[in-house]
């Protein structure tokens, strides 16, 4: 989920504090659907496209979008809470205002269901990007589940019955025109071709939830990067440091999940409870297994298109030197720029050239850096940033 808008809320907040109501309740709520009808729009705001006027012909065409069949509607609600219960316990501070719109995200993300459709995208836009054999996908959608389960993320009911469910998500995918069935003689599954055209959509939905998996992200990140079958614990930790740090304006952190050492300590004995990895109680080193090599990658590649939109915001703004320009010149910069890395295969992924990830890697790196003097450690960031691209799939 994006960083939240806060304009409506301090308008709330400055009336509450003028006395226009002795109290206000909040109630987080999670609106998901299978899938939206404003897929397109989407799409153009990830290109930097102006969005389309309003007309009344685009209202008559309206009509025939909610005759299609957009899956099921998911709705959950957090515990709702009282703003003055919440000022009394953090207090009257300058910053309350965005501790509160965070918050609010937090608790939308802690009841934001799991559906079979977010977990088929994640698989497809991490390992199966060009298609995949129904068992294949079951047995990374069983390996996404397990940690989702250890994790006690809110799932829909329909992923108990697997096998059925994804039948059924994958026959929604074809009908969407997003697979294509390829019939193979001599095979008992059929092979399902991705449309490569729908991968930015999939992104979409992938995104929804990858605030679930950013511990084992990042863990998986730090020990694919080193490709190496031995890793330093300490490597590990300075890797997951790295990018709590890099994606402070992208994701939204929940405190609840404890501190950084904890997390990190109970991801590896995730990872080695599954066989990806083996390490001795205490022991400082990690040893990656065959498994580890194959199946790690699944959950470095959910953060790689940030990634990579980070490493071409990094590149533009070095080569812009002491002459940066305007921010709209320097989002039209890195949106040219990503094409030709993805055109040359500098970078895999084409949902990485996204207007809304540029803003925040803007943003981050402008505060971050002072440029054009620190030019120099910009560019020692920029390759580690390339570095931690996880391999293609």
């Amino acid at each position: 989920m994006v960083l939240p808008k806060k304009g409506f809320l301090s308008i709330v907040l400055d009336a509450f504090r003028e006395g226009a109501s002795n109290d206000i309740i909040f109630v987080p709520v999670s609106i998901v659907y299978d899938r939206i009808p404003e897929e397109k729009s989407y799409i153009r705001e990830q290109e930097g496209l102006p969005k389309e006027k309003e007309s009344f012909a685009q209202m008559l065409k309206a009509r025939s979008l909610l005759r299609r069949k957009y899956g099921r509607i998911y709705v959950r609600v957090d515990e709702p809470f009282s703003l003055k219960d919440y000022i009394s316990t953090k207090g009257h501070h300058e910053g309350l205002d965005e501790d509160l719109a965070l918050d609010l995200v937090r608790g939308i993300n802690r009841v934001t269901p799991v559906t079979c459709l977010s977990l088929v995208a994640c698989a497809l836009v991490t390992r199966f990007r060009k298609g995949f054999y129904l068992p294949d996908m079951e047995g990374s959608v069983r390996t996404l589940l397990q940690y989702l389960r250890l994790q006690h993320a809110p799932l829909c009911s329909s992923l108990d019955e697997l096998s059925s469910t994804l039948s059924e998500t994958t026959s929604l995918l074809v009908d969407w025109k997003v697979l294509k069935v390829v019939e193979e003689p001599g095979k008992e599954s059929p092979y399902y071709s991705l449309n490569q055209q729908s991968l930015r959509e999939l992104e979409y939905y992938k995104n929804g939830i990858v605030h679930f998996f950013l511990p084992l992200s990042f863990v998986a990140c730090a020990l694919v990067s080193t490709a190496s079958e031995r890793v330093e614990m300490e490597e590990v930790k300075e890797i997951y440091s790295f990018l709590m740090d890099l994606f402070q304006k992208e994701f939204i952190f929940d405190p609840l999940h404890g501190n950084q050492v904890d997390i990190i300590e109970g991801t590896l004995e995730f990872l080695k409870s599954t066989a990806m990895l083996n390490r001795s109680e205490g022991s400082k080193k990690i040893i990656l297994t065959k498994t580890g090599f194959d199946k790690l990658p699944l959950w470095a590649g959910l953060i790689k298109s940030f990634l990579e939109a980070y490493w071409i915001a990094s590149k533009v703004l070095i080569e812009a030197g002491d002459k940066p320009g305007k921010k709209g010149a320097l989002l039209k910069r890195m949106n040219s720029l990503g094409r030709e890395f993805h055109k040359s295969g500098l970078i895999d992924n084409l949902e990485a050239i996204s207007q809304i990830t540029f803003k925040s890697a803007l943003e981050f790196l402008v505060h971050r850096f002072a440029l054009p003097q620190e030019t120099g450690a910009l560019m020692a960031y920029a390759e580690k940033i390339y570095r931690l691209r996880s391999p293609s799939p």
